[in-house]
């Protein structure tokens, strides 16, 4: 009887500890990207639907989470406009910056995000050598290997 007792309080705590569990594939079905350096945003996106690993909108606030290279002041602006948290205005305190990718060298990290949440959710770092595009297909191609890896194949 204590056994019994004993495997159904350990099985109610492994269930609630899974349930607290957030993976990015239970909240990704959708996915936002914003615009990257040397336009790595176009070739993630071909790689993305193509490889049925997320369906690309081009709404925001359409968008279950958020492709980014960059967790700037510009992006945390963008974020606040885009996803105002509830009850709360939008952070103001940053200067609102151009969208358009800054003339700084590509750092080579991109970073899903759950925009609702502010939570990185994801991440990998692989650095593109060379700009050509070739090059930045190739770096798309195994940034959307590595996400289906995570969101469907653990």
């Amino acid at each position: 009887m204590k056994t019994r007792a004993f495997l159904l309080v350990l099985a109610l705590c492994c269930g609630k500890m899974l349930a607290d569990d957030v993976r990015p594939r239970q909240l990704a079905r959708t996915v936002y990207i914003v615009g990257m350096a040397n336009e790595l945003d176009q070739y993630l996106a071909c790689r993305l639907t193509s490889g049925d690993v997320l369906r690309v909108v081009l709404d925001s606030a359409k968008a279950d989470v958020v492709f980014t290279d960059k967790l700037d002041d510009a992006f945390w602006t963008w974020l606040a406009t885009s996803y105002p948290s509830s009850g709360k205005p939008p952070n103001t305190e940053f200067a609102v910056k151009s969208q358009v990718p800054s003339s700084k060298a590509d750092h080579g990290t991109v970073f899903l995000v759950d925009p609702r949440a502010r939570v990185v959710l994801w991440s990998t770092y692989g650095k593109v050598r060379f700009t050509s595009p070739d090059e930045l297909d190739r770096a798309a191609a195994r940034i959307a290997k590595l996400l289906k890896i995570n969101l469907y194949e653990k």
